[in-house]
């Protein structure tokens, strides 16, 4: 992992700045007349720095953050520098200036992210699947649909929770596993209690329905999920872990439906 760089007290005046940026943090530095063109500002933190009169122009930015800084008749155009970025207290309102700001995802996405890394995370989290079908094969008539719900509700809520406290990206992607494999057993047992609860004549509009209401329910997570998350990441995750939660609890009161004539 590449070490951050710190630049205090630095003073930088009729500059200008075309190469990409990366993994520096400028402490109580100034900018004068200072102009950042065409480049990827990675990582890049101004703490408690003054900017007067710099012109950032087409920038690209990836955990970049102005934290406690003074901002006098500075130019943003064409950046993705919104408001979350602006820490502390940040003020722009001195005959600063936004113009054509990116509209787009305001998730701040590293954008060196290796993609191989990123697809052997997202296949080791699909192979999940395989021993989650396994297991809810072994489980589901052993133990019940009621028992197998309510444990699995619960296990799935306590797995989303670590993935929310953990400090590392192997307990994370172990984390994931565990919730992604009990997530399908959440989904066999749910699918045969909501399907056998209902006599035969009233089988099919029961899960229709049923289904409808759950494709309705996920799109306002994803719609409520992504307000949030701009505000902090721990809220959808811990929002996840409480649904679960509370799926475990309402489980208990649904009637077995294990070798039940309907």
């Amino acid at each position: 992992m590449n070490q951050t760089k710190v630049v205090t007290n630095g003073s930088y005046a009729n500059q200008e700045y075309t190469k990409e940026l990366d993994n520096i943090k400028f402490v109580e530095s100034i900018f004068q007349n200072v102009s950042f063109h065409d480049i990827t500002l990675s990582h890049v933190i101004f703490d408690r720095c003054s900017l007067s009169q710099c012109l950032f122009n087409n920038i690209t930015s990836s955990q970049t953050y102005f934290d406690d800084t003074t901002f006098e008749e500075v130019l943003f155009n064409n950046t993705d520098f919104y408001s979350y970025k602006f820490r502390g207290t940040t003020d722009t309102s001195n005959g600063s200036r936004f113009m054509n700001t990116r509209i787009g995802c305001l998730v701040n996405f590293p954008v060196k992210l290796r993609s191989n890394k990123a697809y052997l995370e997202s296949l080791i989290g699909q192979l999940s699947v395989i021993p989650g079908f396994l297991l809810g094969f072994l489980i589901i008539d052993r133990v019940g649909r009621v028992p197998a719900l309510v444990s699995c509700f619960g296990m799935s809520s306590a797995a989303v929770f670590f993935i929310w406290v953990a400090n590392n990206e192997p307990t994370v992607v172990i984390m994931n596993f565990i919730f992604n494999a009990l997530l399908v057993n959440v989904w066999i047992a749910l699918d045969s209690v909501t399907s056998e609860l209902y006599p035969t004549h009233l089988r099919s509009t029961a899960l229709g329905f049923t289904t409808g209401l759950a494709k309705i329910a996920a799109v306002i997570a994803i719609v409520t999920f992504g307000k949030f998350i701009d505000l902090s990441k721990a809220i959808p995750i811990l929002i996840t872990a409480g649904v679960f939660g509370i799926g475990a609890l309402v489980s208990k009161t649904t009637p077995e439906s294990k070798d039940k004539l309907v």
